[in-house]
């Protein structure tokens, strides 16, 4: 694994009003050829808790580089769209910011957060993370969240530092194979291993990927994190416990539907269920956790939600949570992983408008039978 790191200085100069309903203005972004003198000034500052938050911007509402300090739910609506996450307005500000050109899997994470001592400007420290070669799809994360202090006026300047990096997983892949019978395309080739191809309900199968997998000294040790796991690792298994074992990060794959964009798919009502499939591949064998997002405009405790495997073994029924929460699903660890995955969502008020579906998104670990 090699973490390939570009950093980038940016200052964002916005004007604001006074009082607890004032929302900061867009301004320009522009970038500074010297972060170091910014990052060392006022030593007496607050330095804030920073607090990742997974939720998805609503389409069209978010451009380019953005942070915002929002101070009423009508601002943060304006931003997010109707599902709002937790958050009490009369106690914290709300800063997001998502990076230009940031793609759909990467990651942003807010690593510090600090406010100068006159309250007048706030500095945030964040880092885009790009999955690179041999790394499956990451869980997009498009905002974090930092809890301000809540003061009589708002910054009038922000600023950013944004360090950009590149996860390379060390997967070794090469061209796409079909299983047997007989040898499979991958055969005599530096990539030895057809993987992530899966059996369809007629029989035949979909093509998989020609790999040579990474050596990983750290498979099946105990882990809480995955820090815990070293380079090249991942801990699997935290949806059931705080313990999980370490195994190489190609296993974690997240797979979203629709791929792109939104559904605007009214929940039905009568009983019945709205279903998705998601086709997951490029697993090993068998799951170790599977984790749920359903992305829903309306209200979530009124809707419902089950999985089913490739093998058509359901899971209880779950409420899902605001704000597209991952919600851990029990899943049977020695059924097969790879394979059309069906989500069917409901919606069980009697008044008011049905809920809205606009996409769901399955985050699976894997481990070889």
């Amino acid at each position: 694994m090699k973490t390939q790191t570009f950093v980038l200085a940016a200052v964002m100069m916005v004007g604001c009003g006074v009082g607890s309903e004032a929302l900061v203005d867009d301004g320009v972004l522009v970038e500074e050829a010297d972060a170091t003198a910014e990052a060392s000034q006022d030593v007496k500052a607050d330095v804030l808790n920073v607090v990742p938050m997974n939720i998805d911007i609503a389409t069209g509402n978010v451009e380019g580089r953005l942070a915002r300090v929002l101070t009423s739910s009508t601002a943060a609506k304006a931003l997010l769209g109707p599902t709002l996450p937790s958050i009490t307005f009369s106690r914290n500000w709300l800063v997001a910011y998502r990076p230009e050109g940031k793609s759909p899997r990467s990651r942003v994470e807010v690593k510090r957060a600090q406010l100068s001592a006159t309250g007048t400007t706030l500095t945030m420290w964040a880092t885009v993370t790009e999955p690179g070669a041999g790394c499956q799809a990451w869980r997009p994360n498009e905002l974090s969240v930092v809890r301000v202090p809540s003061r009589a006026k708002v910054p009038t300047s922000i600023r950013v530092y944004l360090t950009r990096e590149t996860f390379e997983c060390g997967l070794t892949v090469g061209p796409t194979c079909t299983p047997g019978p007989g040898p499979s395309m991958c055969s005599g080739t530096a990539t030895p291993l057809c993987l992530g191809a899966y059996e369809r309900a007629d029989g035949s199968f979909t093509s998989g990927t020609c790999v040579k997998l990474p050596r990983y000294e750290n498979s099946s040790h105990s882990c809480s994190s995955d820090a815990a796991c070293g380079a090249g690792g991942i801990c699997a298994g935290l949806a059931y416990g705080p313990e999980g074992l370490c195994q190489p990060s190609w296993m974690r794959g997240t797979y979203s539907m629709p791929e792109a964009g939104q559904l605007s798919a009214p929940l039905p009502r009568d009983g019945s269920w709205y279903r998705l499939i998601v086709p997951v591949t490029g697993q090993s064998t068998v799951p170790m956790d599977a984790w749920l997002q359903v992305f829903i405009d309306g209200a979530t405790t009124n809707t419902r939600v089950r999985l089913s495997n490739p093998s058509g073994t359901t899971s209880s029924t779950l409420v899902p949570g605001g704000g597209g929460v991952q919600i851990p699903v029990g899943v049977p660890g020695d059924e097969s992983i790879n394979g059309e995955w069906s989500v069917e969502v409901q919606d069980v008020g009697t008044s008011g408008a049905p809920a809205v579906l606009r996409g769901v998104r399955l985050s699976v670990t894997s481990r070889w039978d």
